[in-house]
């Protein structure tokens, strides 16, 4: 029999299972919701928005952001705009601290983002207890 390696998503929920605690924060929001609001705009960074604006679906990828920025906020006592999510060339979206780089919130959360017409979601996994 050929030696197989396993599929990604095992390998990740193996590493996952060195924390005590893992805690699973799925946020949906429509995307409808950004194209009749400037105000949110206010809450991203410069780098988000230019991420964004670069991208044929770039309003779909700011309401995946913004999905992740309110599950960050649901779990800690920072408010959305506090947070930021970047990403790293080559490399999956990131959630980090504001103006802290990619690696201030890496030991407590890890980010899947998702858009499709009508929603965006936003997979925020809770490594560790963060305390702001």
């Amino acid at each position: 029999m050929k030696n197989q390696s396993l599929p990604t998503c095992v390998l990740r929920f193996e590493t996952l299972a060195r924390y005590r605690s893992v805690t699973v924060l799925v946020d949906i929001d429509e995307i409808a919701q950004f194209c009749e609001s400037s105000k949110l705009l206010s809450g991203f960074t410069r780098q988000e928005l230019d991420l964004v604006n670069s991208r044929a679906k770039g309003i779909h990828s700011l309401a995946a952001r913004y999905a992740a920025k309110q599950g960050a906020q649901a779990l800690s006592t920072l408010s959305w705009t506090e947070f930021e999510v970047i990403r790293p060339t080559d490399c999956p979206p990131v959630l980090c601290l504001k103006n802290q780089g990619s690696d201030s919130l890496s030991k407590y959360f890890t980010l899947s983002l998702s858009h499709d017409e009508p929603y965006a979601v936003a997979y925020l996994i809770e490594l560790e207890k963060y305390q702001a």
